[in-house]
């Protein structure tokens, strides 16, 4: 091997060390933005649900508690997914302990636990058990 083809190696290997960092960067890049645009939409939808509680005499408490159950579904499944960071699903996760206190949405959720899949179903069922452990402590 001549001294131009063992260059010609050296600046290939590093090409592609280069190429290989640059697609790790712009997928921890491109997860951060995801996350960002999920936190957004769950925002955004929050707000819609709690302008249509105060609005909409249609939405009795246990109809609007349903429309939060449905969002902590897509939430939870979401942070299954890794679209939700830690610090974001923590906080969630604490208005959603608050949000269980509430016995119309305990109402809603006995009504309508078994339409959703087991996993959330589990999760959100042990949430409902945690308050009510907590209260009678």
């Amino acid at each position: 091997m001549n001294y131009y083809e063992i260059i010609s190696i050296l600046v290939a290997i590093i090409a592609l060390a280069i190429s290989g960092y640059s697609i790790f960067v712009s997928k921890k890049i491109g997860k951060k933005q995801i996350q960002a645009n999920t936190v957004n939409g769950y925002t955004k939808q929050y707000m819609e649900i709690t302008m249509k509680i105060l609005t909409d005499s249609k939405c009795d408490k246990i109809s609007c508690q349903r429309l939060f159950i449905k969002l902590y579904s897509i939430e939870f499944h979401s942070q299954k997914n890794g679209d939700l960071s830690d610090e974001v699903w923590s906080l969630w996760l604490d208005g959603m302990r608050k949000a269980v206190r509430e016995e119309s949405l305990q109402i809603a959720w006995k009504q309508d636990c078994n339409i959703y899949d087991s996993e959330f179903a589990q999760f959100f069922g042990d949430l409902i058990k945690e308050n009510e452990n907590h209260c009678s402590a």
